[in-house]
């Protein structure tokens, strides 16, 4: 069995358990780690976790792994709290960590991200080396999720989502959502609708196009934004 390890990954994280496991490095696309083509892993040091938030590519990031792998790991070294301070309401972060536990796989096979947090890249090392075991022990199943959602829960991660973008908050989600119903309504709203709510300005109009407008591309309706609005004309 073999971890195969993204090759501008830092050398020295293996060099601790080297001894332990085998592994081979070379280019990966999506991923930093796959252990023993079962696990895929994304490695983030808490300030790039904060930075990819603040800018929208972490979303981009979790919706990739979600398409390639069932239960991808997003593995954090660091204090993820000290780096948001002064950059990020503690709430909003918490939230934002909530709706990407919910993002969904485009396939349909309802791909959820894992968040593991290590102090130091020795123990993200251990962490390697125990996966690797583990999944060389026994041949693991992954069982597709079956969703039963209610309109509290529609609510909940409607909001969650909403006040994870930069800027918008709890408070500000209502009011969106309150104006304008979901998702894809506030995701179709021009600038000119949205800032008739109180709290939005033009920049942070900008910021949720932005970050809503990848669900409203995604002509598969997988996408978790669409697929909240999906299960609401269901119901």
């Amino acid at each position: 069995m073999v971890i195969i390890v993204d090759d501008r990954e830092p050398s020295d994280i293996l060099d601790s358990i080297k001894a332990s496991v085998t592994y081979e490095r070379k280019r990966l696309a999506i991923g930093d780690y796959i252990v023993n083509n079962i696990l895929i892993i994304e490695r983030k040091t808490a300030p790039d976790f904060i930075s990819s938030m603040l800018s929208g590519h972490l979303r981009s990031q979790v919706y990739r792994l979600t398409k390639v792998s069932s239960s991808p790991v997003l593995a954090v070294i660091g204090n993820i709290y000290i780096e948001a301070q002064g950059r990020i309401n503690r709430k909003a972060l918490i939230a934002f960590l909530a709706s990407l536990s919910c993002k969904h796989n485009p396939e349909g096979a309802h791909g959820r991200v894992s968040f593991m947090f290590f102090e130091t890249n020795y123990d993200f090392a251990l962490y390697l080396k125990y996966i690797d075991e583990k999944t060389a022990e026994s041949t693991i199943f992954i069982n597709p999720v079956i969703y039963e959602v209610n309109d509290s829960d529609l609510i909940a991660l409607r909001t969650a989502i909403l006040a994870s973008i930069p800027g918008i908050g709890e408070e500000l989600a209502k009011r969106l959502l309150a104006r304008f119903g979901n998702l894809r309504a506030i995701a179709s709203a021009t600038d000119e609708q949205l800032l008739n709510v109180r709290g939005i300005s033009k920049k942070k109009a900008e910021i949720i196009h932005k970050v809503l407008s990848e669900g409203k591309r995604d002509t598969s309706s997988k996408s978790l934004s669409l697929w909240l609005e999906k299960s609401n004309e269901e119901k």
